[in-house]
């Protein structure tokens, strides 16, 4: 089992950049959620970005839980045998997390100081509103996850 998670040398000064800015409280948050957001962001934007010079970033004992790089890598591979690679489900979510935090810097590179905050937070809430809405259109309980407006 790989005992790091790692990132490109050249993505320390984008990680840098978003805790200097402090994009989304980035300063606050540890360096395993930092990632984890950035990994989600690539993802989501479809941004991918090959290590060329690995640095660890934070140790794998950080993230006990994996669900999140398994699903991820499960649904890139589009097979659960991927699984019985660990070292390659942790490149792929380095991969991505690579490929987001890069985003994000060009994202906010492109807007005005603080803008891309407010635009990032109305994709969260959005994302988060389909994700409810399709949950309660497959629900087959009475309970409804959300009040139907």
């Amino acid at each position: 089992m790989p005992d790091r998670f790692y990132i490109d040398k050249d993505d320390r000064q984008y990680y840098e950049k978003l805790t200097e800015d402090n994009f989304l409280n980035f300063k606050d948050k540890s360096q395993r959620e930092q990632f984890l957001l950035a990994m989600a962001v690539g993802y989501e934007n479809e941004r991918k970005h090959v290590l060329k010079s690995r640095e660890g970033f934070f140790f794998s004992s950080y993230m006990p839980d994996k669900t999140l790089i398994n699903s991820l890598a499960i649904n890139e591979k589009g097979t659960v045998d991927v699984l019985a690679d660990e070292k390659e489900v942790f490149n792929i979510a380095e991969q991505y997390a690579s490929g987001g935090v890069r985003f994000l810097v060009d994202a906010i590179n492109q807007t005005q100081f603080g803008s891309y905050d407010k635009y990032f937070e109305k994709e969260l809430f959005d994302s988060y509103a389909k994700f409810i809405k399709s949950q309660n259109s497959t629900a087959t309980g009475t309970e409804q996850l959300v009040p139907k407006e």
